[in-house]
């Protein structure tokens, strides 16, 4: 079997069946593309099924790539078992209509033994109990009865309910006796038993048959090939190494990890019958933080955000988990960016678009961490009473999540680690990053079946979408079951002798009234808009009690909530909200509904709203659309909208039926969401231009809005975008006065450096001939960056430049003391530069010595060098003069035999001379 790196293996995949007349299919986005029934792409032939079922053609009916793939249903196995990760690529080849069986199974052995040069001894295959063609395919091609083993339905026949299916034949693979510990033999395989020696490394499925829904079969019209293997079980095999983490593209990353924690993985635990705890502990920690890393690098790259739910709740969450095991290995949050790097640099020469990605990466995961890192710095006291108290029961867990917010993947790792010295490993390195100490726990009666019990009804009784609400995520049934009647009035900024119909502490129980502490209200008559169609909630105040936030209960009633505050139940209060506040999220709800008509007007009317934000900073617009909208239609959109503006359109409200708003021509896009609210939806007209279902506040006029300006176009990922833009003229004049004046700052502060390099260039003087100052925003911010990275470019060909010219002046200026010595003494030399320098001279010519002093920084340093082989034929171990100018010269330095530095500060040049022109005669 040959040796491979996982790159290797990849590209010999790609390349045989190309040879096949395979066309090669660029790995697709993890995020999928029309297609709703799947979070993530999980496996190679998720990007194809619109070419297996018909519904478009294939560029071609021989397929093949490797595809990315997220799976997370077994997460909690990562980096316990040796196989399982979060991300991993999926290597196929697919046929549409083209080669069927025969061709699928020869081209497998032919790449099995042939390409990868595969022991055809050891290799082991399945097939369906009915499918005697396969079985017989096998035999035909060498393999030995004994090593095929026909399976009934469940193991080998593909199918989901109705649709395409057929059966299919794996291929395993025999690792051999040293991954059968209890020397078990073909009973793993052949009773299909849980192991780590026969490792399934390919399925073939033959698409043949149609289920009908009721297990009634019928041949396809076209038949299709459908194979996977994994990459990173093949590299395992084809590198003979225990598991997937130890394979090149993990061992590299782990390698940088291991310099900034005192662990270090140990690969030799896997064969150790009776494992320590604490070893499983760390080496899981390691596998987990590179899988779960490389998954989140991946999906944000593609467009995924960190959020609270479906996609963004996975990155999320993985992040969270990675962050625990970084304080389990003592990481400090500065490794990140250098983990980041590392993985990029496995990644790279098949995913070059991920360097592009490393500054967002950078912003993404230190955001996330620091949001970790404040949740349980607000939680960490409470958790050490619990810990204090040596014993701890899932009750006061829940508590401590539900009440105090403490990370509740923390608790998953005690679920996973019930050993009681990995528990209290854990417990310690938590508090250690908070400089806190605790007792030893003796024992964990954690029954977690009813903690998991607790914690799902607590999650089916959360309805908050809105992530900054204090305690909103620990709602209980007293807002499932509230009924009191509330109403909120559109049109009132303040309230006059409101009645409190209901008071609720921070952790939503009932209370009868509440003294100067935190709580939540709710009035019979409120003018506070809460949270909802993705406009933010008014702010104000409430008998003198400041309201920061405003929520929306399952029931419609709008919740208030204060940090500080005294109400008690039924008494009359007065409340005010933020008018200015209010008037900017008004415009900024009608600019989003005038923007939504404007893109649907003037780019394509199939465009439609996929989520909006309507906050007091900006709004924005998420929609589909198959390119990225250049300056000209940008400044179309923006110019329309001032249009409307300026034509001072009335905003009329209608009262309707769903089915009446239908008739009115009202987008709803949301239809099942309307179809729930009881009563008239309300529908708001501006002008001849916009009209929609909508809940939100709204302008009376469009000269509300005053001015409109889009700020940032943004790729979301598979052909969705965001636009941001803002309104009124305090908001557009704020942003030109700070946002706007320091791009164009920066940008003449690039072209200022520019002329002071004596290094010119045309292409760039071609890009600063323009007039920055009248430019729109984002073709200025386009520009800054061309600029940037351009000005990056010449300064490295400036500096490239001129190390070179300080290298040849150096190796120009070289002496020779004797036959084997060269010296030279230098002033102000870069110490990269030198090394650099003493590379190409050592490789250059093997058979001499070099000996450089530099002056630098009011300090000396020396380089003492020559080829390793060169220096064992003469006998000689440079250290010794090293330490000889260490005790000499007051110096530090070191190296090994044939290369050795290190700096002194000796003020006497003659000292300094005399003892190197005594260490040049000593080289002989």
């Amino acid at each position: 079997m040959k040796k491979m790196t996982f790159s290797q293996v990849r590209e010999s995949w790609l390349n045989f069946f190309k040879s096949k007349n395979h066309l090669i299919i660029e790995s697709q986005s993890l995020i999928p593309k029309n297609d709703n029934s799947l979070l993530w792409i999980n496996s190679g032939v998720a990007t194809l099924k619109k070419y297996f079922s018909g519904v478009e053609t294939p560029p071609a009916f021989r397929l093949t790539n490797s595809q990315r793939c997220i799976r997370t249903n077994d997460i909690s196995n990562v980096g316990v078992t040796s196989r399982h990760h979060t991300f991993f690529e999926m290597l196929g080849n697919f046929s549409i209509g083209d080669y069927f069986r025969k061709e699928a199974i020869e081209m497998a052995f032919e790449y099995l033994t042939k390409v990868l040069e595969f022991d055809v001894n050891k290799l082991y295959f399945t097939v369906f109990e009915d499918d005697k063609e396969s079985y017989d395919l096998w035999i035909k091609l060498g393999i030995i009865k004994s090593h095929i083993i026909k399976c009934k339905k469940d193991r080998n026949f593909w199918e989901i309910g109705q649709g395409p299916c057929g059966p299919c034949t794996e291929i395993y693979y025999d690792r051999g006796e040293k991954y059968d510990f209890d020397k078990i033999g073909e009973k793993l395989f052949f009773e299909d038993i849980e192991n780590d020696r026969y490792i399934e490394i390919w399925n073939i499925v033959f698409s043949e048959f149609e289920n009908d829904g009721k297990n009634n079969y019928t041949p396809l019209a076209r038949k299709n090939i459908d194979t996977g293997a994994g990459l990173e079980r093949l590299a395992c095999v084809m590198q003979d190494v225990n598991t997937n983490y130890d394979t090149d593209v993990f061992v590299y990353v782990r390698n940088i990890m291991e310099k900034y924690t005192e662990y270090k993985y140990d690969s030799n635990l896997y064969f150790e019958r009776n494992k320590d705890s604490i070893k499983i502990l760390i080496n899981k920690a390691f596998s987990v933080i590179i899988d779960h890393f490389k998954s989140c690098i991946f999906a944000i790259s593609d467009g995924a955000i960190p959020s609270n739910k479906d996609r963004g709740y996975i990155i999320r969450k993985l992040l969270r988990v990675s962050f625990i095991n970084m304080d389990i290995l003592k990481l400090k949050d500065s490794s990140i960016n250098f983990i980041i790097d590392a993985i990029i640099d496995t990644m790279k020469d098949f995913y070059p678009y991920l360097l592009k990605e490393k500054t967002k990466l950078y912003e993404v995961f230190k955001n996330e961490y620091q949001v970790h890192h404040n949740s349980l710095s607000k939680s960490i006291k409470q958790f050490i009473e619990l810990t204090n108290n040596e014993k701890i029961d899932e009750k006061q867990l829940f508590t401590l999540v539900d009440t105090y917010g403490f990370p509740l993947e923390i608790i998953k790792e005690l679920e996973i680690h019930k050993d009681i010295n990995a528990v209290n490993f854990i417990l310690e390195a938590i508090l250690n990053k908070f400089n806190y100490k605790m007792k030893s726990i003796k024992k964990l009666e954690l029954d977690f079946e009813l903690f998991n019990q607790f914690f799902e009804e607590h999650r089916e009784i959360s309805k908050s979408s809105n992530n900054n609400v204090s305690g909103l995520d620990r709602q209980t049934k007293n807002l499932i079951n509230l009924d009191v009647v509330s109403k909120f009035d559109y049109n009132a900024f303040d309230i006059k002798q409101s009645k409190v119909v209901k008071i609720f502490d921070q952790d939503f129980n009932i209370v009868e009234e509440i003294k100067n502490s935190p709580g939540y209200i709710v009035l019979d008559n409120t003018c506070f808009y809460a949270t909802s169609g993705g406009q933010v909630n008014d702010v104000g105040v409430i008998k003198n009690s400041l309201i920061d936030n405003v929520i929306k209960s399952p029931n419609g009633q709008h919740i208030h909530h204060f940090e500080c505050g005294t109400f008690t139940l039924g008494e009359l209060v007065d409340g005010k909200i933020d008018v200015n506040r209010r008037n900017i999220l008004s415009a900024h709800h009608s600019t989003e509904h005038l923007l939504h008509s404007a893109l649907k007007r003037k780019i394509d009317n199939s465009i439609k709203q996929e989520g909006a934000l309507k906050s007091p900073e900006k709004v924005t617009f998420d929609f589909h659309y198959h390119k990225k909208l250049d300056i000209d239609s940008i400044k179309l959109l923006e110019n329309d909208i001032k249009e409307i503006i300026n034509k001072n359109q009335n905003s009329e409200l209608f009262e309707v039926t769903l089915e009446e708003a239908q008739k009115l021509g009202a987008l709803a896009y949301f239809e099942e969401v309307y179809k729930k609210i009881k009563g008239k939806l309300r529908v708001i007209k501006l002008g001849d231009y916009s009209i929609e279902i909508c809940g939100g506040t709204h302008v009376k006029k469009t000269s509300d809005i005053e001015d409109f300006k889009i700020i940032k176009l943004d790729s979301k990922g598979s052909g969705t975008w965001r636009i941001e833009a803002i309104a009124t003229k305090k908001l557009i004049n704020d942003f030109d006065r700070t946002i706007k004046k320091q791009t164009l700052d920066d940008i003449k502060k690039f072209i200022s450096d520019y002329h002071s390099i004596d290094l010119k260039d045309q292409e760039f003087e071609k890009l600063i001939d323009k007039n920055f100052d009248n430019m729109h925003f984002i073709e200025l911010k386009q520009y800054y960056d061309l600029i940037k990275n351009a000005l990056n470019v010449i300064k490295y060909k400036f500096e490239k430049t001129n190390q070179e010219n300080i290298i040849l002046n150096l190796k120009n200026n070289l002496k020779s003391y004797n036959e084997l010595v060269n010296y030279v003494k230098l002033e102000n030399i870069d110490r990269k530069i030198l090394m650099q320098t003493l590379t190409n001279l050592v490789n250059e010519n093997r058979n001499s010595i070099y000996l450089i002093i530099n002056f630098i920084d009011n300090n000396y340093q020396y380089f003492l060098c020559g080829n390793d082989e060169f220096i064992k034929l003469k006998n000689l171990n440079l250290q010794q003069f090293a330490n000889l100018v260490n005790s000499s010269l007051n110096g530090k330095g070191g190296g090994r035999f044939n290369f050795v530095q290190g700096n002194f500060n000796e003020s006497s040049i003659e000292k300094i001379d005399s003892l190197f022109n005594k260490i040049m005669g000593e080289l002989k």
